[in-house]
């Protein structure tokens, strides 16, 4: 083989390698199912899903994936791709909650931050640390929509159907866990 020969076939291979794929992965649908509050500082948002976001990838395409994401937009922003940065929203890792249920159901919760993100050349995101400052954002929103992304190597990130939280519940659980922090 030609040196030439060679070096079309390594960029060829790097430039294939480097492509990523659609999972073949159905599309999961998300069930809100409250909140709860193991602690004073912690807001558990609880779901439903018809897939195993644990392990969807392993399921479906026989890869390890990283950790699911839970993302909820505060702003209306309704673009999940994870290569946009939504400017105002909570933020946290999936994690199962108990074993499925019998009917194939996977019970699912996660722990939100909430952040605003200027527009920079680097945005960096700032924690949202007043619970006046939260309400605001919500306020006049009857619910926020979420989604959960998993991202696997080579493959294009998957998301879930998107799940939409009432607000009037968010600041009512919000508030309690304000009062309690207070408290102490």
């Amino acid at each position: 083989m030609t040196t030439t020969l060679k070096l079309m076939t390594l960029v060829t291979v790097l430039t294939c390698s480097a492509c990523a794929r659609t999972p073949n992965i159905p599309t999961a649908s998300l069930t809100f199912a409250g909140f709860s509050q193991p602690g004073d500082s912690v807001l558990y948002v609880k779901l439903e899903s018809d897939q195993n976001l644990s392990e969807v990838f392993n399921i479906y395409e026989q890869q390890n994936q990283n950790t699911p994401k839970f993302v909820c937009a505060l702003d209306h922003d309704k673009n999940f791709d994870v290569n946009h940065t939504i400017k105002a929203r909570g933020i946290g890792l999936l994690e199962a909650d108990t074993k499925p249920g019998k009917s194939g159901t996977f019970y699912f919760r996660s722990s939100l931050s909430f952040n605003t993100t200027e527009e920079k050349e680097v945005p960096v995101p700032m924690p949202i640390t007043s619970g006046a400052a939260l309400e605001n954002l919500l306020a006049g929103q009857e619910s926020i929509p979420c989604q959960v992304s998993v991202t696997a190597y080579g493959f294009k990130a998957y998301y879930t159907d998107t799940v939409y939280i009432p607000t009037a519940n968010l600041v009512t659980h919000l508030k309690e866990m304000n009062h309690a922090a207070e408290q102490r």
